[in-house]
């Protein structure tokens, strides 16, 4: 976790999440929680969720598990293929502020 700056009550906080990459046992996610009362991102969290095996506790594939497995991967990989387009067009679209990551864009632009 990548504390950025203090929130304090009172405060509302707006938290997203966006997959990024996926693969058989694993999705990439980013999480960014975002200050209404300071405009600015105060936390981002960034890492891979890995499925297990309950037994052996090392990864699982959900492809080789199949049945609802293999659709739960279908429709991970389907979100992160729409994320990645839509994020994709908004970058091209939305410029950039000078010295700023696209993160913060995003949130100067739309909060």
């Amino acid at each position: 976790m990548d504390f950025k700056r203090p929130a304090f009550y009172p405060d509302a906080l707006i938290v997203g999440n966006r997959l990024s990459e996926v693969h058989p046992d694993r999705y990439f996610t980013t999480t960014t929680i975002w200050s209404l009362k300071q405009q600015a991102i105060v936390a981002e969290c960034k890492g891979y969720i890995v499925f297990q095996k309950f037994d052996t506790g090392k990864p699982a594939s959900l492809i080789e598990a199949g049945g609802p497995y293999l659709a739960l991967y279908s429709q991970i990989k389907d979100k992160v293929e729409r994320s990645n387009k839509l994020f994709a067009k908004w970058q091209k679209e939305t410029p950039q502020e000078e010295g700023t990551t696209v993160t913060r864009a995003y949130h100067s632009k739309w909060a």
